[in-house]
């Protein structure tokens, strides 16, 4: 999901999908339109993940705080990098 409209979200969230990748990192998306997105995926069965702009603890706990199921870390190419994100 790149487009930030409520209405997408919510006509997309009555088809099919096993998932929904929310991007941070890609769009204009932040933390705070994608709580908002996601909000219409709730009562489906539809798993929402977000994309994080960076490999930053800041970033991945908020994108935790809005209720994502998951995370799409990008800027993860060492070893200590790796440890990074997961610590966060």
């Amino acid at each position: 999901m790149s487009i930030p409209s409520p209405n997408v979200t919510d006509s997309l969230a009555q088809l099919p999908f096993d998932w929904f990748v929310f991007d941070g990192e890609h769009s204009a998306m932040d933390e705070h339109i994608a709580e908002t997105l996601m909000m219409g995926t709730r009562d489906t069965s539809v798993t929402t993940l977000y994309r994080v702009a960076w490999n930053d603890p800041v970033r991945i706990k908020r994108a935790l705080d809005i209720g994502s199921y998951g995370l799409v870390i990008p800027w993860v190419n060492t070893r200590q990098e790796t440890i990074d994100a997961v610590k966060a």
